[in-house]
């Protein structure tokens, strides 16, 4: 890239940084994926706060999940209240919770403890 010119007009020899045509916005379909990941959302509010309430629950997830007992995890996770079905992805440095709504939107709750 060249630059000449005040205020630093920028010339460049890739003629595809001029004359991008973009499509038009339309926000329908962004808007109804915002819509509907509003469920999503207070699902995880609902275990966020349920982990961040007790310190009895946040302990029971994370010692299941150190011994990789998935189907423990799923259930500690289900007795909190929330009603969708998630997917749960762990490591030995926190855990992923993913509240989705196929082909449209989700959430992602990621918390660490290590």
């Amino acid at each position: 890239m060249h630059y000449y010119g005040y205020p630093y007009t920028i010339y460049s020899r890739y003629p595809e940084h001029f004359g991008r045509i973009f499509p038009p916005a339309v926000p329908d379909m962004f808007m109804a994926s915002a819509r509907k990941v509003r469920p999503a959302l207070t699902e995880a509010g609902i275990l966020a706060n349920k982990i961040a309430g007790s310190r009895d629950f946040s302990k029971r997830i994370m010692e299941a999940a150190q011994a990789s007992k998935t189907e423990t995890v799923r259930n500690l996770i289900a007795s909190s209240g929330i009603r969708k079905d998630v997917k749960i992805i762990y490591d030995p440095d926190g855990i992923t919770i993913v509240f989705a709504d196929p082909g449209c939107c989700g959430v992602s709750l990621t918390l660490r403890w290590k």
